[in-house]
């Protein structure tokens, strides 16, 4: 389906896949990111995110819990609700003008490569005190 096709041209660019090297120069002409899917996370919100930019997502995408702030940092719906979708489409180009940049990215910087290390050691720490003094090992031969 083209954005021509929809009636959407000018206003709407459907790109396909992308390769990463591409992403910041798309990202930096984006007004938002939309991710209709089912993800594990969605770590193209978080790249997104890291632009400045807000993103739209359905509620099945793994970082919809932690990223998306409804007005804020962008908008959620439920998977598969094309009518819960255009609502949120509609918020945001009500809003569209709005600076979304400050919001989204105090959001995306909670999300460090440290933090996400230092969550990972609790965990490890707690996963120790019922494992006694065993380590992590793994026989790599």
């Amino acid at each position: 389906m083209t954005s021509l096709k929809l009636g959407l041209a000018n206003r709407v660019e459907f790109l396909g896949f992308k390769n990463q090297k591409e992403l910041p120069a798309i990202l930096a002409n984006a007004d938002c990111l939309i991710l209709p899917g089912n993800e594990t996370w969605g770590l193209i919100v978080n790249e997104a995110m890291a632009c400045g930019i807000p993103a739209i997502v359905s509620k099945a995408c793994g970082c919809e819990s932690d990223l998306i702030v409804g007005g804020e940092t962008g908008y959620s719906f439920k998977l598969g609700d094309v009518q819960g979708l255009a609502e949120c489409l509609r918020r945001f180009v009500a809003r569209k003008d709005q600076d979304w940049s400050g919001n989204v990215r105090a959001r995306i910087s909670q999300f460090t490569i440290k933090k996400a290390t230092e969550g990972l050691a609790r965990a490890m720490g707690a996963q120790g005190s019922w494992m006694g003094d065993r380590r992590w090992e793994m026989d790599c031969s």
